[in-house]
């Protein structure tokens, strides 16, 4: 009963596995479906970890919770930061409305990374900055009691109280690579700035989302977001 329910749910994600890649070889032929199914196995292979902790958040969660976070959350966490964010990122780095980068993407592959050449450091600052800022969140955790890499880990960790050490860090990075690249100045740090700020933003309105019960903290209303940068 259990594996007809399990094999139940993964009808949907199927079905619209098989009709993309149908639509990737009518549109390309073999090299777009070989492209097509690369990116998925990709995809997968770096989504089992959000998989993992988003298990884990519904787990705390009550049921109207769970509701919403698969209902909402997963939508944004994957249409939002995999389609929608990296449209965004490209046209504000290379100077055009989201609907031509869009247009580009979709009808113009070689014209789209040509620009996406052009706008190599604003996104390379950009996605740096804000993944260093996700990884380092997660090391310099004070509250963490599993270390994989118990040596650098468990200092790091002991250094988490110290409030935004992480942001510090990446800053005095950031202002590094300016002082390296002195041509580049400008753009690696306003990019990098940006970057900064919207991973503030980002764990803000995932603190936002928290529900308190009289047990504590329930959960978070979205899903887990998954690097938009692997998708430019």
């Amino acid at each position: 009963m259990i594996l007809w329910a399990g094999m139940k749910i993964l009808v949907f994600p199927a079905l619209v596995s098989a009709i993309v890649f149908a639509g990737a070889f009518i549109w390309g032929g073999w090299n777009a479906l070989f492209l097509v199914a690369l990116l998925a196995i990709l995809e997968t292979t770096l989504s089992f970890d959000n998989a993992v902790v988003n298990a884990k958040v519904l787990a705390r969660m009550s049921e109207a919770w769970q509701r919403r976070f698969l209902t909402w959350g997963i939508l944004i966490a994957v249409f939002g930061t995999r389609f929608v964010l990296p449209i965004l990122i490209v046209a504000a780095a290379v100077g055009l409305s989201p609907v031509a980068v869009a247009l580009l993407a979709f009808f113009d592959p070689i014209q789209y990374g040509t620009h996406l050449e052009d706008a190599h450091v604003a996104i390379a600052s950009f996605g740096s900055v804000f993944l260093l800022l996700v990884s380092l969140k997660y090391f310099f955790n004070d509250r963490k009691t599993v270390h994989w890499i118990t040596l650098i880990e468990r200092h790091m960790s002991r250094w988490g109280g110290i409030e935004a050490i992480e942001i510090a860090i990446v800053l005095l990075i950031l202002l590094l690579c300016a002082f390296l690249l002195p041509a580049e100045a400008a753009t690696i740090l306003i990019a990098g700035l940006i970057g900064a700020v919207l991973f503030i933003v980002i764990e803000g309105v995932a603190q936002s989302f928290q529900v308190e019960t009289s047990t504590g903290v329930v959960g978070a209303g979205l899903a887990v977001p998954a690097s938009p940068f692997s998708c430019i």
